[in-house]
């Protein structure tokens, strides 16, 4: 699985890498707000999935992966591996590069009353949230492959954020009422830290990473097995 993980990231290695570049510098431009920094890097995760997958299905490579003494399961278990390092690298660029140079260069947020990039809140929501799209783009890819799957599920994840904004809305209505949206859901996150206590709740953010991602190679591999090329 290694390998093959190793053959994808090498195959999009520029196109990973511009994408970090341009995501760092412009993050670094004090109008965007802490949230849109987030959300850009659980983007440039699931575009280096999306990548790798382009460019499988242009090359036509997957037909030969298959021909080899390899097992379907293995193949979908190396793109999982892909995109937990792909979760990583989104995460290493939003909080070890843009966060720490922000910090570094006193860079101010629009947000007000946010407790900024560098916090326990923001890496709560990144990561469970960008874990999340990923274990929902992949079970689609493994099914219907890359020209559908990926249609659905951009139509699934549309559905799904704008479900959840709206439940958010709903759950928050009066402080979404006197303005400042991001900083109410970081403000309402900090508030069930502090209920839970900093340890159970870091406990309860890892495990909204891990189970979506478990459900979803279970579910994803499941589909490869039966699907014929």
């Amino acid at each position: 699985m290694l390998k093959l993980v190793g053959k994808d990231l090498l195959a999009a290695r520029w196109i990973l890498l511009c994408g970090a570049a341009v995501l760092s510098l412009y993050s670094l431009q004090p109008f965007f707000s802490a949230g849109f920094i987030l959300a850009a890097g659980g983007a440039l995760a699931l575009a280096g999935q999306a990548t790798v997958f382009f460019l499988e299905d242009r090359n036509k490579t997957e037909i030969l992966y298959l021909s080899l003494p390899v097992s379907r399961a293995s193949i979908v278990g190396a793109r999982y591996l892909l995109g937990a390092v792909l979760l990583a690298a989104g995460g290493a660029m939003v909080f070890g590069i843009i966060g720490w140079a922000g910090a570094l260069m006193h860079v101010p947020r629009p947000a007000g009353g946010f407790p900024g990039l560098l916090s326990i809140e923001a890496a709560a929501l990144f990561f469970p949230l960008t874990a999340f799209f990923l274990s929902l783009y992949l079970p689609f890819y493994h099914r219907f492959g890359f020209g559908r799957g990926t249609l659905l599920f951009t139509a699934a994840g549309v559905l799904c954020a704008a479900l959840g904004a709206a439940g958010l809305k709903a759950a928050l209505s009066d402080a979404f009422a006197s303005g400042g949206g991001e900083a109410v859901i970081f403000g309402a996150v900090r508030v069930l830290r502090l209920s839970l206590g900093t340890p159970l709740f870091v406990l309860a953010a890892a495990a909204a990473v891990f189970i979506p991602f478990l459900v979803s190679l279970f579910l994803s591999t499941r589909f490869y097995a039966r699907r014929e090329f």
